[in-house]
């Protein structure tokens, strides 16, 4: 299972939108590779794509998936008669991920009125007609040349990530999964102050022993792993949309020493705080050059 997390704002944006029909004698279709995300839906028929680090998915009506920029990916067609589909191209300038387990971090940022939209890459669509039906606007307003249009389009664009993201919501009704929940809230809270697992005890009322083994059980870390990873996952906002220095962010996320936090960073991000920052931001520019 691989899930993407956009961050937002700014919201992703639509790009184009196209409506497909193979027919059988159409059994190689050709590779894709650029910049931009591609959300393919499948409504009649099926479709094998192949990426070129050998992931491969059997794409059947009613099922989407999203394919990542700057990777290859190849494609023919696996059923016997016509395959349909919609195929729509978006971006983003914001910051996005894959993970392939779900991320205790995407939730409301209430210091910056942040949040993440949560898509598995490949999924079965729950409400397919309803998808099928704003895709098909999408499509009616790409022929005509309105300038209103676009405006339109992002807002239909959107609704459809909704209707996406809702059927990702799972409910986790064990008490372990609430006790998590718990300890994670308290440590977005307060990630920047000292930690241990006896002042997370008290704050909310479960022994740290149990703490840990909810936290190990929902999202393989434990306390201190997660306050961590989440300190390094406020660091890397930072790096990107402040001018601080390396050190004036190390006390910000909770860090009393600079050398600890360079190399926790390194240990998570696989980069330092200064290369991670100048790369990231070179990459952001070098999207504003991109050409279909």
């Amino acid at each position: 299972m691989t899930i993407l997390y956009l961050q937002c704002p700014p919201l992703p944006h639509y790009m184009v939108s196209h409506t497909i029909t193979f027919q059988e004698v159409d059994n190689q279709l050709g590779q894709i590779q650029n910049g931009v995300f591609h959300l393919i839906v499948v409504t009649k028929g099926a479709i094998h794509i192949r990426e070129a680090n050998n992931k491969e998915w059997k794409v059947n009506a009613g099922e989407y998936v999203i394919l990542r920029p700057q990777s290859k990916y190849f494609f023919h067609q696996l059923a016997p008669s016509t395959t349909n589909l919609f195929w729509v191209q978006f971006n983003t300038i914001g910051g996005w991920q894959w993970e392939t387990e779900p991320s205790p971090f995407n939730s409301w940022n209430s210091q910056n009125y942040q949040f993440e939209i949560v898509l598995h890459q490949y999924k079965k669509i729950s409400s397919a007609e309803v998808i099928y039906d704003m895709l098909t606007e999408l499509g009616i307003l790409e022929q005509q040349s309105i300038v209103l249009n676009k405006w339109k389009q992002q807002l239909i664009f959107q609704d459809i990530l909704i209707e996406l993201a809702l059927s990702e919501q799972t409910t986790y009704p064990t008490t372990a999964h609430k006790v998590a929940e718990l300890a994670c809230s308290y440590l977005k809270q307060h990630y920047n102050e000292n930690f241990t697992n006896q002042k997370l005890s008290l704050a909310i009322n479960f022994h740290e022993a149990y703490i840990n083994r909810c936290m190990k059980k929902i999202y393989g870390m434990t306390a201190l792993e997660f306050v961590n990873q989440y300190r390094i996952y406020i660091a890397k906002l930072l790096l990107l949309n402040s001018s601080l220095t390396i050190n004036e962010i190390a006390q910000e996320v909770g860090f009393t020493n600079t050398t600890y936090f360079i190399r926790k960073f390194k240990k998570i991000v696989k980069s330092t705080p200064s290369s991670f920052r100048k790369n990231t931001l070179v990459d952001s520019r070098n999207k504003w050059l991109f050409k279909n």
